[in-house]
Formats: structure tokens, sequence, C-alpha cells
């Protein structure tokens, strides 16, 4: 290695190089100078775990996924909703309710919860828990049991799922005091869980009706909330026009595309048009992701659908490129690893 010639010189242009040993002399600036305390902290390099873009949450069933996902988000909660992991309309209307009050949504068996679950309430501290459904979707034993373990419990339940939407739609109405509801049909699970980022993002009341008839307890709500838009998702096939011109509002938006996938996008361009951060679903599982309508406030995320090996062109086409961050609902039976790496992501 060349040695450097500098007799005393400071200034480098001066120095020669390959002259043998001299009288060099090398200033230090300290100025920048940082404490190390480890040889990782000589290189730039982050963690792997932050360098990581995608994120599945998963657990070893639809019950521990939900507990998976309120710890993602949640330190702490007072109160926790719970809603049955079989039927799932109460979980997917329950999203802004459970925003409102600032709580996750867990997942029960009709007469049992999984052990998953008891410990997220434990390590949440929660103290109260609000059930949501009838007995034939959460039994009275669940909820004794929760009673026994020192809980405060309440119970949201109609005679069906369209008085149940109804009454949950009532009580986020009365939290948040929106002008604004939205409209789904009973039956259409997709739709449901997407427009959870909608709800959250603005606090809206969701509630079920028929594709081709208004149903009764979205009627009488709509008479009586006089709102100045109502947001009805899906096409024709799901909500009928006649239906959507019963519906009592100043201005009614129809959030719809050619299909579930094009559907959720319009329903994500609505509520977060700028968004870096996506979460996905599997377009026809939505049991995975039941609890994740609550956190997409908190993450500023909205949902997306996919299918389990393969991604929609129209998503393909609306976010290479465009995402930095995404989570995945739930395990390789919904979603295989793989299907979302496809993406090109962006920074």
């Amino acid at each position: 290695m060349d040695s450097i010639a500098s007799k005393g010189e400071s200034d480098y242009s001066k120095l020669v190089k390959g002259a043998g040993s001299q009288n060099a002399r090398l200033v230090f600036d300290w100025s920048n100078a940082k404490k190390i305390d480890k040889i990782s902290d000589l290189t730039n390099d982050e963690p792997e775990a932050s360098n990581k873009s995608t994120e599945r949450l998963a657990g070893s069933n639809r019950y521990e996924t939900s507990a998976k996902i309120s710890q993602k988000y949640f330190s702490s909660a007072d109160t926790v909703i719970l809603a049955s992991g079989k039927n799932n309309a109460d979980a997917l209307v329950s999203a802004s309710f459970a925003n409102a009050h600032k709580a996750p949504i867990l997942l029960t068996n009709k007469d049992t919860t999984d052990e998953s679950v008891l410990n997220e309430i434990s390590r949440l501290k929660a103290k109260n828990i609000i059930i949501v459904g009838g007995s034939s979707s959460v039994s009275y034993k669940v909820e004794g049991d929760m009673r026994k373990k020192g809980y405060s419990v309440r119970r949201i339940a109609g005679n069906n799922r369209y008085e149940t939407s109804a009454m949950i739609a009532q009580e986020v109405k009365d939290i948040t005091k929106s002008s604004k509801a939205i409209l789904i049909n009973g039956s259409k699970d997709a739709d449901a869980l997407t427009v959870s980022g909608l709800a959250t993002s603005q606090g809206l009341p969701v509630i079920m009706t028929r594709s081709g008839e208004l149903e009764g307890n979205a009627r009488a709500k709509f008479n009586a909330w006089n709102l100045d838009q109502v947001y009805v998702v899906g096409g024709t096939n799901s909500i009928s026009d006649s239906v959507v011109n019963q519906v009592s509002a100043k201005t009614k938006t129809r959030l719809s595309g050619q299909d579930r996938f094009k559907t959720a996008l319009a329903i994500a361009d609505e509520s977060y048009p700028s968004t870096k951060k996506v979460m996905f679903a599997n377009g026809y599982n939505s049991i995975d992701a039941l609890s994740a309508g609550a956190v997409t406030a908190r993450a500023k995320m909205p949902i997306l659908l996919v299918n389990r090996t393969s991604i929609p062109n129209s998503i393909k086409d609306r976010l290479n490129g465009k995402i930095s961050q995404s989570v995945i609902l739930g395990g390789e039976s919904t979603i295989a690893s793989g299907t979302i790496d496809s993406l090109s992501q962006g920074k």
C-alpha cells in the first residue's frame, strides 16, 4: 500500500503518493462523532424486521387471528366487541361501532370462547364486553362466562341481521353525530367487509337492506335521520335503483365496480384516495378479515380483495409501484405466500 509523503502539509492537494515512510500529520474532526455500542451500529442497515413492506396477521384459526389483529393495533382497551366467528353479518357491520368505542372486534364460538381470545381480553385490561348478535350467534353461556370473569357485559341484538344492524347503526350515529350513512346488501359479505374502511374513517353508521326492497328497519332509520348523504355499496344487482330511490337523503352516492374487487377499489378511493398502505383480504372468504374492519382507521388502510393465489388485474393496475406497506389478513389457506409479492412495491 502506498504511503503518503506530506512533509507536514495539511493540504491534501500537496500530498505525494509512494514516497515511503514520511512525517505525515493526520487531523481528525470529532464534531460529528457518536458513541458505538455494538458492531451493528457501524452500518446503516436497519434491522431486518423493519425493512419488511409486507406483514401477515394470522393465527391458527379465525379466533386467534382476531386476537393477533387486536394485538397489533391495541396496547389496551376498556371495551371489547365480541362477535360470532361463524355468523359473519354481525361483525361485518360493527367496524365503525367498534372504532367509536376505541375497541377491537374479537371473535367467539357460539358456546365457548377460544383461549387466545380470553388471553387477549385479559392483556387489553378490558372492563366492558359488548356482544353483537343474538343467542343463536353468541350464546347466553358465553355471556354468563364473561360476567363470571368480572366483565360488565351487554348485548345488542335484534330479531334478525337487519334489525341488529339498525340498532348498531343508531348507536354509531348517537356517538359520532354523522350526517352520512352507508347502505349495504345484508347478504353480501365482501361489500360489508371492504366498506369498513370508509365507515371507520368518517364515523359512519352502516345499515343493511335487501337487494330488491328497502328493509323496514333501514327505512325507519333513514326517515328519522334526515341525512345529507348516503353511500350505496355495490351495483344494481346488490341494491337496485328502486331501493335507492326510496332512501331519504339529500345526496345518494353509489360506490360500485364490475365485481367485488373493483367495488373494493371504489370504496378505497373514496376513503383513502392517496394511500400507500393497504390491507389484503380473500375476496371469497372474509372470515380471517372480520376483525380487521375495526382497525382500518387506526392503521389508515383500506381493505382490498384478492384471490388466494392471484391478484386481479384491476388491483394490479391500480397498485403496482404505488404501495409501500401491506398487511395480509389470514393464513396460507386464505392468501398464499407470494401472492402479494407479485405486486411491485412503491416508496
